[in-house]
C-alpha cells in the first residue's frame, strides 16, 4: 500500500491485508522515524495471518 500511510492509518491497511507499506511522507515528517518504522514493522507482523 502506498500513499496516506502513518501511525494511524497502518493498522487498518495492515488489518485488511497489507503487508508491504510504503511511507514516505510519514517518515520525514515523523519526529522519530526509526520508532515509527519500528511500530508499523509490528503492527504488519501482529496481523500477518499467513
Amino acid at each position: 500500500v502506498d500513499g496516506g500511510l502513518d501511525g494511524e492509518t497502518v493498522k487498518p491497511a495492515a488489518s485488511a491485508g497489507a503487508n508491504v507499506i510504503v511511507a514516505g511522507t510519514s517518515m520525514f515528517k515523523a519526529e522519530n522515524p526509526a520508532a515509527l518504522m519500528t511500530f508499523m514493522r509490528d503492527v504488519i507482523a501482529a496481523s500477518d495471518t499467513l
